[in-house]
């Protein structure tokens, strides 16, 4: 149950179903976002990556969705241009104003997400975005108080991430390699060079995604540079097999026409040739699995090929400052979840070496 740091349920008080309104704003809350988020990246000292940006977005949507739905307010037309990334989530914060964030209003879309069985985390990111939003609101005199105050950060039992077994691996591969008729967004040697890469370099989902050509070095020692989080580049080694899967793919992309030749290209890109987005990832990485019949994680997708690709790098001796250092983590104690993973006997997942020799068989084909 989310509770107030006064101690009372917050809980009880969605019961009432009334959405309750107080404040000095009533501007909606599309443009206060937009200005939110400007002042942040220009005061402060990191800002907000994409990554962040896109996640503060969602979760203030979703919050305007959920408070919205409970007062029974119409959904707007779908405004702005088709190709505006930020149209779905404007869609839903126009549906609320600004004087409807209190503390009220918060207990109900926390008590509803609760009775939805929504994770602590989910919920804690939510959180976590309305009280930057609701303090730069404060400060610019938006609101009169911030209704963020009196709740406390859901707490999140502690989990081991989940690696996949050489055995899942290799199916997963292989239900790549040879996908589903019906499956209309497969592309077979593109997306067995896209797990070779999340599995055998621990690249995150917008690392690979953002990849550009210019981002694979051919010189001996072979490299793969990506920009990760707070925009900070780091250069990982790349195996002989996962440059070949790469090489195979980019030379059928050639055939069809799509692009790839020039340094600022995206390396892996959808069946038209636009750039794949990570949504696009996530439901490519739905699909081997399901092919494979392998579980899907809970709460992992692509996520799931960096916990391999880490727990492989412990397995072969790499140090956690090494791996701290491969992974582009800020602190220690991140990486270090994986020290645990080994510990408790579930070490025996997929290894960088059993990786390659799974794609030479690919390759081959």
């Amino acid at each position: 149950m989310l509770r107030r740091k006064n101690g009372k349920a917050a809980s009880s008080i969605y019961h009432q179903q009334e959405v309750i309104p107080f404040a000095m704003s009533s501007t909606p809350l599309t443009a206060l976002v937009d200005a939110w988020i400007v002042d942040n990246r220009i005061r402060a000292r990191r800002g907000f990556s994409e990554q962040t940006e896109r996640a503060y977005r969602n979760d203030l949507a979703t919050f305007a969705r959920t408070l919205a739905d409970i007062g029974k307010k119409v959904t707007p037309e779908l405004s702005g241009k088709k190709q505006d990334r930020w149209a779905k989530q404007n869609q839903q914060l126009q549906r609320i104003d600004a004087h409807e964030l209190t503390d009220a209003n918060l207990a109900l879309v926390f008590g509803k997400l609760i009775e939805q069985n929504a994770a602590a985390s989910s919920r804690g990111r939510m959180l976590s975005a309305l009280r930057g939003l609701c303090a730069w609101l404060c400060k610019n005199g938006h609101l009169k108080v911030d209704p963020t105050e009196d709740f406390e950060t859901p707490q999140v039992g502690e989990k081991l991430p989940v690696a996949f077994t050489e055995e899942q691996l290799e199916a997963i591969l292989q239900a790549a390699a040879n996908p589903h008729k019906r499956l209309r967004a497969t592309w077979a040697k593109r997306d067995v060079a896209m797990i070779g890469v999340l599995a055998g370099c621990g690249l995150r989902s917008s690392e690979l995604t953002d990849l550009s050509i210019a981002g694979i070095d051919r010189q001996s020692p072979q490299r793969i540079r990506v920009t990760g989080k707070g925009n900070k580049d780091r250069v990982l080694p790349l195996s002989g097999e996962v440059l070949t899967a790469i090489d195979t793919y980019l030379s059928e992309r050639k055939d069809k026409n799509l692009g790839g030749d020039k340094k600022t290209d995206y390396v892996f890109v959808r069946n038209n040739g636009a750039q794949l987005n990570n949504q696009a990832l996530q439901a490519l990485v739905v699909n081997w699995l399901n092919g494979a019949g392998v579980p899907l994680p809970h709460g992992e997708k692509a996520h799931a090929f960096r916990h391999t690709y880490a727990v492989a790098q412990l397995d072969h001796g790499t140090n956690p400052a090494e791996l701290q250092t491969l992974l582009g983590h800020k602190n220690l104690a991140t990486t270090s979840q994986y020290l645990r993973l080994a510990a408790d006997g579930l070490h025996h997942t997929a290894q960088a070496t059993a990786v390659n020799a799974l794609l030479r068989k690919v390759n081959k084909r």
